[in-house]
């Protein structure tokens, strides 16, 4: 009974060990990756789009979309979108579009 139970720990044992490992992202990624919100710094702005680009901490760019309704604040205080800058780290959150950007409803921005 003893040689059967190690016989099947040592086989469960190996096959562990073969199985695929998969790596897991960094944890920054990870909290970055939030349906509907980015984390990271503006990268570019386009006023004639009333759009910024973040880049995550992962190094991917999203394209943020502010409306008028979008609530902006900077450094804590109530503001609009010419007052966000290059540089400045953001959150933003809203709606994911089809194209994987976000329909800001909230945007936080600081120096």
């Amino acid at each position: 009974m003893i040689k059967v139970l190690l016989s099947l720990v040592a086989v469960f044992g190996l096959s562990l060990s073969l199985a695929p490992t998969v790596d897991a992202a960094p944890a920054a990624a990870v909290e970055n990756h939030v349906p509907g919100q980015v984390r990271g710094k503006i990268s570019a702005i386009h006023p004639a789009h009333h759009s910024f680009e973040v880049t995550e901490l992962n190094g991917n760019t999203v394209n943020v979309l502010v409306t008028p309704s979008t609530k902006i604040q900077v450094d804590g205080a109530m503001a609009k979108f010419k007052d966000l800058a290059v540089g400045q780290k953001v959150r933003a959150r809203g709606e994911v579009g089809p194209n994987g950007g976000i329909k800001a409803k909230n945007v936080r921005a600081r120096n």
